[in-house]
């Protein structure tokens, strides 16, 4: 009787356990192809828009595995490998939308974008042209998006190829749909690279002429009169600079270090104080500003600012610190 009580507990037991095992592995599967990809989609969505881009990836890469065909997993996917550093899977992805998408300028661009962002960080001229043959393929698609041309100007002046930069910047200048004072600007950009300063003179003209509030086109002239070490030439349009954009502290950095260079301290220390009222932790203006004061017999203030430049990384005030300090 004892025997047979056993024998049917062991077998309910058994039924039981079964039972559970079935249902445990039904609702696995129920979950995996029912609720698992929505689940998983809805995860990733969140903390890729979170900006929680270790975790987007891992429920996008989950996504992916589930054959997730849906073109904008694959982009968020790639932003996401992109924020994180990963860009060979990126790229990888990027590459799987243009294909799925190849009418989609902004397809190509962001392609181009990831290669570009590689490119910088191993100094890979070939990345650079790769992106350059994607951003004239978007190009084709869109000829009046601005950030193409800029991109695949950027793209050919890394690889020093000036032509090349020039033909797509007057492409933009024919299109009439963008800023022509910003092009004229970056052609005069690159004949500087190529130490051919009467031509760049000659665009940043242009672009002054195109735009007169175009304050960087005065700064640029400026720098190129710096260059040729006519500094009265160079001070006038760095004052016309800052006389069209009175926050523009780069305009009030370069006045200041010409007059410094000068040894005409008084006014040196004037033009730093006005960059300072703009930025008063620019470690370059705390420097000028601290040696002019030390000059003019004002040591106590002059130290006061140098220190404060050596702490924010200005590597001449750490010598003049120094120097001043062995005196």
């Amino acid at each position: 009787m004892l025997k047979k009580r056993a024998d049917t507990n062991l077998k309910n037991s058994i039924i039981f356990t079964l039972f559970f095992l079935s249902l445990a592995t039904g609702l696995y599967f129920f979950r995996i192809f029912y609720y698992s990809k929505d689940y998983i989609l809805e995860r990733a969505n969140y903390y890729f828009f979170d900006e929680k881009y270790f975790f987007a990836v891992r429920y996008f890469d989950k996504a992916i595995k589930l054959k997730t065909l849906d073109i904008e997993v694959y982009k968020d996917y790639a932003q996401s490998l992109l924020k994180l550093e990963n860009y060979d899977l990126a790229i990888k992805y990027f590459k799987l939308v243009v294909e799925l998408d190849p009418f989609d300028f902004e397809n190509y661009y962001a392609l181009a974008n990831i290669l570009y962002t590689k490119a910088c960080n191993t100094n890979n001229r070939k990345l650079f042209l790769q992106a350059c043959q994607y951003l004239k393929e978007a190009i084709n698609l869109n000829p009046n998006s601005e950030k193409l041309y800029l991109l695949i100007g950027l793209c050919y002046r890394r690889c020093s190829l000036y032509n090349e930069v020039r033909l797509f910047y007057n492409k933009a200048l024919v299109s009439q749909k963008f800023n022509k004072a910003s092009f004229y600007n970056l052609i005069g950009n690159t004949f500087r690279q190529e130490g051919l300063n009467q031509n760049a003179l000659d665009y940043y003209q242009k672009a002054k002429e195109s735009d007169p509030l175009f304050f960087i086109a005065y700064y640029n002239i400026g720098d190129i009169y710096f260059h040729l070490r006519d500094f009265a030439q160079a001070l006038s349009w760095y004052k016309k600079s800052i006389e069209v954009n009175k926050e523009f502290i780069a305009g009030y950095l370069k006045i200041a270090g010409i007059y410094y260079q000068d040894n005409r301290f008084k006014s040196s220390k004037d033009w730093a104080l006005e960059a300072l009222k703009i930025n008063p932790n620019n470690p370059k203006v705390n420097y000028i500003l601290g040696m002019s004061l030390y000059y003019l017999n004002e040591k106590e203030k002059g130290l006061k600012y140098l220190k404060y430049a050596a702490n924010y990384g200005d590597s001449e005030a750490m010598l003049s610190l120094k120097t001043i300090n062995l005196e």
